[in-house]
């Protein structure tokens, strides 16, 4: 007797184990579904979850999407919000600046640098005539003593030099009690040759400035002051000596003094004032010809004075 094989375990057998190839399609089809799904969820904007309609979610790192409480909506999407948004800085606080609203605030009204320019007018009290030595060279020598009183007069006079004065000074006042210059001098006439006439010198000056010690934020200050003029020149043209018009000079030193009354223009750095000074003059040397150096050595320096008054204008920085 032949014996017959048992098909329902055979089919029971072969249905308990999938085939190979099913199992393949099943995992792919896995694979595929879940690309798509990583998809779609890079395509979405940062922050912005897919939820069914009527419900809100927020983003949470691990991709997952919570409901979001209906009670308080805004105070659940804060923290997205702070999160999607970096921490603005705080602002720069400004530092207080060091420079004052006024750039004189803490000085003296005074104090500082000056350019000052005066014009004016200057008078001169000198003699005709002063008694001098014969003017040489050592090779040639002119004979002052033989000339005629009236055309010695003329020719050998300190009494020149009369007309408009103007000088340029550069100061440095300290804290506005005191103040250094250089002083640059001159005045003198113009016209025809036979009367021009003037004097010309660089002065050094040390001032004072007595209302600093009442009060430093005056808007007027004077100033009293005195000096040394380091090299004085009074020239002048005449022909009494000989036919043809020809300069002659003083030269020396000289001391001026002076009071000055300024006064600053508001919020601005010009000044205006008006400035008196007297000037001793000493002569040492009386020169006849410049070119050829032909000289008279006073033994006995000849002296002269002056006064010059001159409105000013300066400029303090």
């Amino acid at each position: 007797m032949t014996a017959t094989p048992d098909l329902s375990l055979a089919r029971a057998t072969s249905s308990a184990s999938p085939c190979p190839r099913t199992l393949v399609g099943a995992v792919f089809t896995l694979a595929l579904v879940s690309l798509c799904a990583s998809a779609a969820v890079a395509a979405e904007p940062p922050g912005k979850v897919s939820r069914p309609e009527g419900k809100s979610a927020v983003a949470r790192p691990d991709g997952a999407s919570t409901p979001k409480a209906a009670a308080a909506p805004k105070a659940a999407a804060a923290p997205v919000a702070a999160a999607a948004t970096p921490a603005a800085k705080p602002a720069a606080v400004a530092a207080p600046s060091s420079a004052p609203a006024n750039w004189r605030t803490g000085r003296a009204a005074w104090d500082g640098f000056y350019i000052q320019l005066g014009v004016g007018y200057g008078s001169l009290s000198g003699e005709d005539g002063p008694q001098i030595p014969d003017a040489s060279n050592g090779t040639k020598t002119i004979l002052l003593s033989s000339a005629p009183q009236a055309r010695y007069d003329g020719a050998v006079t300190t009494n020149r030099g009369d007309g408009l004065g103007a000088n340029l000074t550069f100061g440095y006042n300290i804290m506005g009690y005191v103040s250094m210059a250089l002083d640059l001098a001159w005045q003198g006439s113009f016209g025809a040759k036979t009367d021009t006439a003037g004097i010309g010198v660089p002065s050094l000056t040390l001032g004072i400035h007595p209302l600093r010690f009442w009060r430093a934020d005056l808007d007027y200050d004077v100033r009293l002051y005195g000096g040394y003029g380091v090299f004085e020149i009074n020239y002048y043209y005449e022909n009494q000596l000989q036919s043809d018009v020809e300069g002659k000079s003083w030269t020396g030193t000289s001391v001026p003094l002076g009071l000055a009354f300024t006064y600053r223009i508001p919020k601005s750095v010009f000044v205006v004032g008006l400035d008196v000074r007297y000037v001793m003059s000493t002569y040492d040397t009386w020169i006849y010809n410049f070119d050829d150096d032909i000289k008279s050595d006073l033994p006995e320096a000849t002296t002269t004075s002056r006064v010059v008054s001159k409105l000013l204008l300066a400029w303090h920085f």
